[in-house]
C-alpha cells in the first residue's frame, strides 16, 4: 500500500503543532486524492486481467480438457508473450499474457499428466492432489481425469493391475 505524501513546511508551529496555509494543505488533499485514485485504478486494472484469465481458463480447460503436456503448452504461451512483447501491439501482448497466466494456472490447478511418472521416479510428490486408483485400493495415484481407461495406465503404483509394482499379479 502506498505513502500518504509528506506534509509541506508549516508556515509556523503553535504548542508543537504544525500550522499551514489554506494553499498548502489543498495542495497536500489534492496530492492524497491523486494518490487514492491511482490505488483505485490499479485494482480495477488487476481485477480486470483477472476476470479475463478466469475466462479465458474455463474456456481452455472446455476446449482442451485433460492435464497432459502442460508445461510444454505454457513454456509455448510464454514464448508467444515473449515475441509480441518485442513484435507486436500492446491489445497482443495482453492476449498473451492472459494466455500465459491461463497455462500457469492449468499446471497449478490441473497438473501435468505427462510429467507423473518423471516426477514419481524422482520422489517429488504429484503437482495436483491425486485421485486414488481404484484398481490397487488407494495405493498408487492418478491424475488423468479424461477417460477411465487412461487412469489405470497412469497410476504410478500398479499400471492398473491391482498389484504393486514387482507384486505377482
Amino acid at each position: 500500500m502506498s505513502k500518504l505524501p509528506k506534509l509541506p513546511e508549516p508556515i509556523a508551529t503553535l504548542n508543537g503543532v504544525g500550522v499551514f496555509t489554506e494553499h498548502q494543505m489543498q495542495g497536500y488533499a489534492n496530492a492524497a486524492l491523486y494518490e487514492a485514485n491511482v490505488l483505485h485504478e490499479g485494482a480495477e486494472a488487476v481485477e480486470s486481467f483477472l476476470s479475463e484469465v478466469r475466462a479465458e481458463l474455463l474456456r481452455a480447460r472446455a476446449k482442451f480438457p485433460g492435464d497432459r503436456i502442460m508445461t510444454i503448452a505454457l513454456a509455448e504461451e510464454f514464448g508467444e508473450l515473449c515475441k509480441a512483447v518485442l513484435d507486436e501491439p500492446a491489445a497482443n501482448v495482453r492476449k498473451e499474457a492472459i494466455q500465459t497466466a491461463v497455462m500457469c494456472a492449468r499446471v497449478v490447478l490441473d497438473g501435468d499428466g505427462s510429467v507423473n511418472q518423471w516426477r514419481a521416479e524422482k520422489g517429488l510428490d504429484p503437482l495436483t492432489a491425486p485421485s486414488a486408483c481404484l484398481a490397487c485400493k488407494g495405493r498408487g495415484w492418478f491424475t488423468n481425469r479424461d477417460l477411465e481407461d487412461e487412469w489405470k495406465q497412469d497410476c504410478h503404483a500398479c499400471n492398473g493391475t491391482g498389484k504393486a509394482t514387482g507384486e505377482k499379479a
